[in-house]
């Protein structure tokens, strides 16, 4: 497993083949990506390799014949996927290294095989934010579809994976990038405010039934309610090192801090929604915030989604709920809020509310499916656990 990054491989390759991504790029294991710089097995290919949990992940095609020529000398960004969370958890770590050895200002994304319209402008807005805030001008990205071999191409491993989270001496990197970067734009913050990560507004993907009404409740206390997919990526960093305290519900957001290096952030807590991602989650802030805790026990959901294609239920689309004494008992017990005016009524109502709201905005998605009986059977546990656990 790859866990040291001290120092990052890095080598400068000559006539390097890179292979145009099948769909889909991020791919549920076994699959992994398939594509990208094409390496091969020795301990330092496999290293330069994209990864997850620290292993190489990739593989390629061996039967291509035809690569088309570039010439110049570029350095490898990586994969362009329009998926916020995965390109800040999988896609960005090899850029800042790579800034910091002086690789060339000319910087290689890799697309999905036979993609069209390919240019700077109709990069994902998110993305365009991330080469503004890394100081990559439009005129220094180039974004290929197509088989290619490179005349020199720069390659850093990368410093974090999904899984893994940062490998040990990489932070250092971004400690000596992403403070300055924005101390520039915005000026030395304050660090004061309580915030809460919502994720009230995205109704694409899974959620935690109720939180509406939990994030009412903090709002009452003082708490900052914060909406990222709404801001700016710099605006959000600026949020992020400007809190003491950051609660975070699992999902994508908790992404945005992957430019922080070392002690950046205050007090940061984890709402976990599905068990079998807290360590990916958790992994994120490990290092980069002062401490680090994670309220487990949410009572998660089965999915009702199913894509209209493969017929294939979506389990990323699972809700949850976190049970009332679970809940009170973790804000309390870390200091977070009292939330003396709690009502396990109210709190209910708003469960069942969600999860309706869930299935209505599902229906109207042409690309998916929800099973009626599913729902059916999902509904009545989740009114019969609302009463078992005392919501």
């Amino acid at each position: 497993m790859f866990t040291s990054y001290i120092p990052p491989e890095v080598r400068i390759l000559k006539s390097a083949k890179i292979q145009a991504f099948n769909v889909p790029i991020v791919a549920p294991p076994p699959d992994g990506f398939r594509g990208g710089v094409v390496l091969g097995e020795s301990g330092g290919d496999r290293r330069l390799r994209h990864s997850r949990y620290g292993e190489a992940v990739d593989s390629f095609a061996p039967e291509i014949k035809h690569y088309e020529k570039i010439s110049g000398e570029y350095t490898y960004f990586g994969p362009l996927y329009n998926h916020f969370g995965h390109t800040m958890a999988e896609f960005v770590h090899r850029a800042i290294p790579s800034i910091i050895l002086g690789a060339p200002r000319k910087f290689l994304f890799v697309a999905a095989l036979g993609s069209y319209d390919l240019s700077y402008e109709t990069l994902p807005l998110f993305v365009q934010q991330i080469l503004q805030f890394l100081e990559i001008r439009k005129n220094d990205v180039l974004i290929i579809s197509r088989h290619s071999e490179i005349e020199s191409l720069f390659v850093c491993e990368q410093g974090s994976d999904f899984g893994g989270g940062p490998k040990d001496g990489y932070l250092n990197f971004l400690d000596a990038f992403t403070g300055q970067r924005l101390d520039q734009i915005f000026g030395s913050p304050e660090v004061s405010v309580r915030t809460y990560v919502s994720r009230t507004n995205i109704c694409h993907g899974g959620n935690f039934l109720g939180e509406r009404y939990i994030e009412k409740q903090l709002l009452e206390e003082g708490y900052t309610i914060m909406h990222p997919e709404s801001m700016p990526m710099v605006d959000q960093m600026q949020m992020y090192r400007s809190s003491r305290v950051l609660v975070f519900p699992e999902g994508s957001a908790s992404h945005g801090v992957e430019f922080f290096g070392s002690n950046a952030l205050g007090e940061c807590h984890l709402l976990e929604r599905r068990w079998n991602h807290r360590d990916i989650y958790a992994h994120i802030f490990r290092n980069r915030a002062k401490s680090t805790t994670v309220l487990s026990g949410a009572f998660c959901m089965g999915s009702c989604v199913v894509d209209r294609n493969t017929g294939a239920m979506l389990d990323h689309m699972a809700n949850a709920f976190i049970p009332t004494n679970r809940l009170l008992q973790y804000f309390r017990f870390h200091e977070l809020a009292r939330l003396d005016n709690f009502s396990r009524h109210e709190y209910a109502e708003i469960v069942m509310e969600d999860f309706d709201r869930h299935i209505l905005y599902h229906r109207a998605n042409r690309s998916r499916m929800v099973s009626d009986d599913e729902i059916a059977t999902q509904r009545l546990i989740l009114s019969r656990e609302v009463v078992r656990i005392g919501l």
